[in-house]
């Protein structure tokens, strides 16, 4: 069933399963507008604000929560154990207990009524499991925090490779627009090479892809050049054509795609080539980036044997890092 022809619920429920939380809260905030009194999905609206960190507003889906049951003559037993479990959470919350990333909650599970115990966040509450989504800005100067704190490459890995919860939940890659590319897959790298299971940048799974390694036999690499033209096949393309591209391949969820992008390029640039990949239901992206052909940002930038320039890919001198 195509997007198209399923419900704004159905598409949360599962972007929610997907744990991902920030399109979840659309999509929820979309079959509320013409459900307002749905409290499953607005519990579960108010359990995804808090996942990305927004408390308040999770707070205030409490309240109005509060407000709808205290007007029913009959609460249904899957809301019931929902609102336990929102509960137990708001008092975690107003004890300023969560401290780090998102406690990330398999609502599900709380349906299903599965349970575990020894979790200090836990409370009892109905849940498969719970790990830690941590997010890693990174601003337009190419610099990099974590919980609002500046770090440099060094300092990341040594606090991912500290932490067993960062490295075995998932990272969020959250660039600016304007955030140098180089950056982003610096940052990947690290990631990676710290031991995190699950990276994500925007909304699909990342993979850094050595230099070294050519397109296989089913995978798509996509070019983009620093003014943010798409290339495929060394024809320029809209986001709009490569999902056409994509959804052309047999098997489309199987195929292979990986974006090379110009070493000065932008996030801004590769955003849309994400974008298409998820209309085409391609969750997971490899990323081989070219080292930045001026300037010289903070840190060691992730390297590529290549640099794009005008349609030609030529040897690049490689990157010495600062010592």
């Amino acid at each position: 069933m195509s997007l198209e022809t399923r419900s704004a619920l159905e598409v949360a429920e599962e972007l929610l399963a997907r744990r991902n939380f920030r399109d979840a809260v659309q999509q929820f905030q979309v079959h509320l507008k013409d459900n307002p009194n749905d409290l499953k999905a607005l519990l579960k609206l108010g359990i995804c604000h808090l996942l990305v960190g927004a408390e308040k507003v999770f707070r205030k889906i409490h309240d109005r929560a509060a407000r709808l049951i205290e007007g029913l003559t009959h609460v249904p037993p899957d809301v019931v154990r929902l609102w336990k479990q929102y509960r137990s959470l708001f008092a975690k919350v107003t004890a300023a207990a969560l401290v780090i990333g998102a406690t990330a909650v398999s609502v599900s599970a709380a349906e299903n009524n599965n349970r575990i115990s020894g979790h200090r966040y836990s409370g009892g509450v109905a849940v498969n499991e719970i790990s830690v989504e941590t997010t890693v800005r990174v601003d337009k100067q190419g610099q990099m925090f974590l919980a609002n704190q500046l770090l440099t490459a060094a300092s990341l890995q040594k606090r991912i490779g500290s932490d067993a919860r960062l490295r075995n939940g998932r990272i969020a890659i959250q660039p600016e627009g304007e955030a140098p590319l180089t950056r982003v897959g610096a940052v990947l790298a690290v990631c990676r090479a710290a031991g995190v299971k699950r990276v994500s940048i925007g909304r699909v799974l990342a993979e850094p892809i050595p230099s070294t390694v050519k397109p296989g036999e089913n995978e798509l690499r996509v070019y983009v050049s620093e003014a943010g033209k798409i290339l495929v096949n060394e024809k320029t393309c809209t986001p709009q054509q490569l999902t056409a591209i994509i959804a052309e391949r047999s098997k489309p969820s199987a195929v292979s795609v990986s974006v090379q992008a110009h070493g000065l390029a932008r996030y801004q640039h590769v955003a849309p080539v994400l974008d298409a990949c998820v209309a085409a239901k391609v969750n997971q992206v490899g990323f081989v980036i070219a080292k930045s052909v001026k300037g010289k940002p903070k840190g060691r930038p992730v390297t590529s044997s290549h640099r794009y320039s005008g349609g030609v890919f030529k040897k690049a001198e490689p990157v010495v890092p600062k010592r």
